[in-house]
């Protein structure tokens, strides 16, 4: 046998190794992975996950005139901002603070590209304290005419 020969031999083995192998793969049973805690698929519908993975029962939910926020350590809330992301606006926020923390935001945009929706923000209440929120409606380079909303947040035990 030639080595070019001894060499197709060769490279057809191992071809014929590679289709056998992916075969095998493709029938043995696939194991999905579940989803992270704290994804949407990890907690039923009108409810949150904590980070933890345990469900959370849904809170209140509040407005931008709704300043002040009072919950019990382990309770949720929402806030829930106008916004319109398709003119490059979007709310972000700064935490002064260690009671809550975020455990899922969402947006809710009914009309499509264009029309007003609204950004939701949904914390847990992790411990007793006292937290700032700071929330600022801004493209992604700060202007003067930049609007901001500041919750003040008390957590009791």
């Amino acid at each position: 046998m030639t080595s070019s020969r001894r060499n197709a031999a060769a490279v057809a083995a191992i071809a014929a190794l590679l289709v056998v192998s992916a075969c095998s793969k493709a029938e043995t049973p696939s194991t999905s992975t579940p989803p992270s805690p704290g994804t949407a698929a990890s907690a039923p519908r009108g409810s949150t996950a904590s980070a933890s993975g345990t469900t959370l029962a849904p809170g209140p939910t509040y407005g931008a005139a709704d300043t002040s926020i009072s919950a019990a350590t382990n309770e949720t809330f929402t806030i829930k901002l106008e916004s319109n992301p398709s003119t490059g606006y979007r709310w972000t926020y700064t935490a002064q603070g260690e009671s809550v923390k975020l455990a899922e935001e969402t947006s809710d945009n009914p009309g499509g590209i264009g029309a007003p929706g609204s950004q939701l923000f949904t914390f847990q209440a992790i411990s007793p304290g006292a937290t700032m929120l700071v929330f600022t409606y801004a493209r992604s380079t700060p202007a003067p005419d930049d609007k901001t909303v500041t919750y003040d947040v008390a957590v009791t035990g």
